[in-house]
């Protein structure tokens, strides 16, 4: 076990980084130790922090990484967050610190157009005939019609990411500009589609082959009904992350000392370094298509396949959780992400996506779909339970033991740590009871 293990081992807990929130263990130790050091430093959530720093990560990847993941089938590493939680949690600051790096390389950017669109226009009508006119190229877009976005993406083709403070604005654009579908738009994007678009007020239609767009922001809890009303029937909330810590205490301040302070810059210096890494990657090779080793292309269908098995047993189709299928994708995009951040952290090669990444990314999303669990609870959708969730209750008759429990989830591919945490989650709401120390009782149904 290495030094920056074993640290990262104590400080966890330390902290009390548990079981509720999102296994950080899966990813390299110095993703790790960044987490670990806002979580103390900047009382950033560790659940808010790593979905933010996997936003930016994956949109500074962009359209140069590619998983093969059946047949001609691929995707990007472009994924949809949203975090919700009371006023005060501390949401936003996370995506600040996360996208830093990106709107540095953006400002770089801006600073550099502005002064070549100064020259361009000061060249007389027949020198600008020769020129070639300035075009704007950033990263990160915030408020924005659908033409601009396929824009600034047309003028970005490595992809661009969507950051919104309160995601609501993005919902509320989808009714403010009736002839732009942002839905639509979005969904095309988030599959792999490809995405055109005309219109007179252009100077020349936009075609964008491979979209790559990442979509992070944040809501209160009391907003996510209008968001789960907008985007109900329209399949985009099965392709959302939403995050919401399971211990939603704010936490208190702390005097802050010398120490804690440089601590903070190394954490913000050593992700800029991260960053850095990724696009030093994309100038050598522009553009990687990386295939599963043959092992982890076992397990991904394995797992793919069990999913299809729980959804196929579900005889009422009304009970089955639409978004069951859209899990493959997001677990791809996933693992993807892992791989490539393992490898800039020096913990993996860059050619093949292997085992552990697909391991770890399975167990992400495990974690992600037992946070959308709060959203449903949230917003009165708690009776639409997970496919797998629902056959592994109906599993457990009686009493049983968690030894039995842990055999039913390997049967249903349920890693253990997911187990542990419906045991206990499903203990506290009534549906299970403790009798003993590792014996519990299903309580009938009313």
């Amino acid at each position: 076990m290495k030094r920056e293990e074993v640290i990262n081992g104590i400080r966890s807990e330390a902290q009390k980084v548990g079981m509720d929130s999102i296994p950080i263990e899966i990813f390299p130790q110095p993703f790790q130790s960044i987490v670990l050091t806002h979580n103390r430093t900047e009382n950033y959530v560790i659940d808010f922090s790593v979905s933010a720093l996997l936003s930016a990560f994956a949109t500074a990847m962009g359209n140069s990484f590619r998983l093969r993941i059946k047949g001609l089938w691929g995707t990007n590493p472009a994924l949809f967050f949203i975090f919700f939680g009371k006023p005060g949690l501390g949401k936003t600051p996370p995506i600040e610190a996360a996208y830093l790096p990106i709107r540095k390389l953006d400002e770089e950017r801006m600073r550099r157009y502005i002064d070549e669109k100064r020259v361009y226009d000061a060249l007389s009508k027949e020198d600008k005939g020769c020129a070639s006119k300035p075009v704007l190229v950033q990263t990160v877009v915030q408020d924005f019609t659908v033409e601009a976005l396929l824009q600034a993406h047309f003028a970005n083709l490595d992809g661009v990411a969507v950051v919104y403070d309160e995601i609501i604005g993005l919902v509320n654009s989808a009714d403010r500009y009736n002839k732009s579908p942002v839905n639509e738009v979005l969904l095309t994007a988030f599959s792999g589609g490809q995405l055109s678009v005309i219109r007179r007020s252009m100077d020349m239609p936009i075609f964008i082959k491979q979209p790559c767009i990442n979509i992070i922001g944040t809501t209160q809890t009391s907003l996510l009904c209008q968001i789960s009303e907008k985007w109900m029937n329209n399949g985009f909330l099965d392709r959302v992350l939403f995050i919401h810590p399971p211990n939603s205490t704010i936490a208190p301040w702390i005097d802050e000392d010398e120490t804690m302070l440089e601590q903070s810059v190394k954490a913000q210096r050593d992700w800029e370094a991260i960053i850095s890494k990724v696009y030093e990657l994309k100038r050598d090779k522009p553009q990687t298509t990386l295939n599963f080793t043959p092992d982890a292309k076992t397990r991904f269908f394995a797992w793919q396949n069990s999913i299809i098995s729980s959804v196929n047993a579900v005889a009422d189709e009304t009970r089955v959780d639409t978004r069951e299928m859209k899990r493959c994708l997001i677990t791809a995009k996933l693992a993807l992400i892992i791989q490539i951040l393992r490898h800039v952290c020096g913990e993996a090669g860059r050619d093949t996506v292997d085992l552990v990444s697909v391991e770890s990314a399975i167990t992400a999303n495990e974690y992600f779909e037992e946070s959308y669990a709060y959203f449903k609870q949230a917003t009165g959708m708690q009776n639409v339970n997970s496919t797998k969730k629902t056959q592994f209750i109906d599993s457990l008759c009686g009493e049983f033991t968690s030894a039995y429990a842990l055999k039913t989830g390997r049967q249903l591919d349920i890693n253990e740590r997911t187990v542990k945490r419906w045991l206990k989650d499903l203990t506290d709401k009534g549906v299970f009871e403790k009798l003993e120390h590792g014996l519990y009782r299903r309580n009938e149904q009313p």
